[in-house]
């Protein structure tokens, strides 16, 4: 109905049946601590935020730091309102619950274990009107079994009750959801699969590094926090070898505590003429555009962002088949070879045989395949979850909600 159409015998809207607005808090480490890198779960938060409020939410983003101490900040809608609640887990869980105390009818989404531990805190003081939706954005069981044995129980012993108590549980993959199920306590009615939401790729730049712009020698390009989660030791001992078959050359996009670590396995292995390390670059998908291929050679991840940005600029892949997330955006390796983890060999072959099928052949599918975890449909979907905690908590009556689409 247009605006001409009131007042020329057209009925107005039936005020019962217009939903009343949504209220969402965003709790997570959005605005946490001064960084640099593109961060899947600051990703998220800030285009969960922005599509909310474009679709009429009332939204707020309660952090750590105060606005404009974060690179993220500007990507925020300025209707996005943000609400400092402190640095410590006591500070912010009292002051979120102050918060909430004059926000009622609030959905209070949270993400990573921190995160989650303080919403599941926060829900259970009194005097609230408040739902509680945990997000889980890595795979629990594994990034635990990393940490020592007393922290691995006493992660266990905070984590299972919480999630198990809260209103509703989002995991961004579904080998995520199958951990949290399995492991974790979280029944199953209350589990929902939301994958993360990708915007729409901006225009195409001009290549942005004369390796680039050169074209005669393929390049291959990498990108994420220079941790070791990331295996990148692994990827240039497979660039190591590669050279025996193939000129390509490596650039490396982001910043860590490894960075002087893997300048010094560069030269160790002779690779200086080859490898770049490029620290934090902006825009990536300029990088992504122009590369012969992206490669993931991580250990473990949640749903990794960056591969689903090389699937929508085009840019043929080859990951490692990591817990979790890899191997379902790729479809059991329809879209892009998956290798085991931390075999510099089998990484070395796949790069070699992706690099020998060009990118012109495969870029529609690729970007076809993107088109999936649009941020439209994630956005959706947990418009459609928020909606329906309205009413008694999941899993208190006889009846189990819908389980919400994978996207």
């Amino acid at each position: 109905m247009s605006p001409s159409d009131l007042g020329n015998g057209a009925e107005s809207p039936d005020p019962a049946t217009i939903p009343p607005p949504l209220r969402v808090a965003l709790l997570s480490n959005l605005l946490h601590r001064p960084c640099t890198g593109l961060g899947g779960v600051e990703r998220w938060g800030v285009e969960l935020a922005n599509g909310l409020r474009a679709r009429g939410a009332e939204v707020w983003v309660l952090a750590n730091a105060p606005l404009g101490s974060r690179p993220w900040d500007e990507r925020l809608d300025p209707r996005v309102r943000v609400q400092t609640v402190g640095g410590s887990r006591g500070m912010a869980i009292f002051n979120t619950w102050r918060w909430a105390l004059h926000h009622p009818d609030t959905v209070l989404v949270s993400a990573s274990p921190r995160y989650n531990l303080i919403a599941s805190d926060v829900r259970r003081l009194p005097g609230l009107r408040l739902h509680t939706v945990l997000t889980a954005h890595e795979h629990l069981t594994y990034a635990t079994g990393l940490q020592s044995a007393a922290r691995q129980r006493r992660r266990r012993r905070e984590l299972r009750p919480r999630y198990a108590a809260a209103d509703a549980v989002v995991a961004v993959s579904a080998a995520i959801g199958a951990d949290l199920v399995e492991h974790w306590g979280v029944p199953r009615q209350r589990l929902h699969l939301i994958y993360n939401p990708l915007s729409p790729m901006p225009p195409l730049g001009a290549p942005p590094h004369p390796w680039l712009r050169e074209r005669a020698t393929p390049v291959v390009l990498a990108a994420g926090r220079l941790t070791d989660a990331k295996g990148f030791d692994t990827l240039l001992a497979a660039f190591a070898r590669l050279r025996e078959v193939s000129p390509a050359r490596l650039l490396l996009c982001g910043e860590g505590p490894l960075h002087g670590t893997l300048e010094a396995r560069i030269a160790q292995l002779g690779l200086g003429e080859r490898v770049q390390l490029l620290g934090h670059v902006e825009p990536l998908h300029d990088y992504l555009g122009h590369a012969d291929l992206f490669v993931l050679s991580s250990r473990y991840e949640g749903l990794p962002y960056v591969l689903l940005e090389a699937l929508q600029a085009g840019c043929p892949v080859v990951s490692t088949d990591c817990p979790s997330g890899p191997a379902e955006i790729l479809e059991q390796g329809r879209y892009g070879d998956l290798v085991p983890v931390d075999d510099a060999d089998a990484l070395a072959a796949a790069i070699g045989a992706a690099l020998g099928s060009g990118r012109a052949a495969v870029q529609a599918r690729l970007q076809q395949r993107a088109a999936a975890f649009s941020a439209k449909r994630a956005v959706s979907a947990y418009e459609t979850l928020f909606r329906s905690l309205g009413g008694p908590r999941p899993g208190t009556s006889g009846a189990a909600p819908a389980r919400l689409p994978a996207h």
